[in-house]
């Protein structure tokens, strides 16, 4: 429950919304836990995880499971990760 309490909306959009909690979908990054809409998908998390944390780059970007299991960026996080479940924010390797 507490982890619902120090979630912070992941787009900025989300900000003044009245979103249900029940369509929200909790998860860490980097040390800080967001929520973001059920039907978000994880490549537009990652680009919104890298604006919050001010991380540029030109490399592509993708999420990483704990157990190092990659995201598919067309499917949506919450259908990839348990609530309450931890990411990394990386850099593809080209």
């Amino acid at each position: 429950m507490v982890i619902k309490h120090r979630a912070v909306p992941l787009d900025p959009k989300d900000k003044s919304s009245a979103l249900a909690p029940s369509e929200r979908f909790i998860f860490r990054a980097e040390d800080k836990v967001f929520w973001t809409r059920k039907n978000v998908g994880a490549g537009r998390v990652a680009d919104l995880i890298a604006t919050q944390l001010k991380r540029s780059s030109t490399k592509a970007l993708f999420l990483a499971k704990e157990s190092g299991d990659r995201c598919q960026n067309d499917l949506s996080l919450s259908s990839q990760l348990v609530e309450g479940g931890l990411v990394t924010l990386c850099e593809e390797d080209i």
